[in-house]
């Protein structure tokens, strides 16, 4: 993982099951404005779950809340 990667996942999995906001992710993990327009959080997103299906699959999934944000839940393989 990079280090955005892991910070995503770190904090994400501190408050798992817990909708997290765009704006608290882009500031407390990525350092940015919380109103700033950017694809950087989606695509770190993107590449996290890829990278967590291919090493565990199924185990930890990052799941969208449309217009909101982010939360961690636990898959099936638990």
């Amino acid at each position: 993982l990079t280090k955005a990667e892991f910070d995503l996942l770190a904090y994400l999995g501190g408050k798992r099951e817990t909708v997290v906001t765009h704006g608290e992710l882009l500031k407390e993990v990525l350092g940015y404005d919380p109103d700033t327009e950017t694809k950087s959080l989606v695509m770190h997103i993107a590449n996290l779950r890829r990278k967590l299906e291919r090493i565990c699959p199924g185990a930890l999934i990052i799941k969208a809340v449309t217009g909101i944000g982010y939360k961690l839940t636990l898959g099936e393989n638990e």
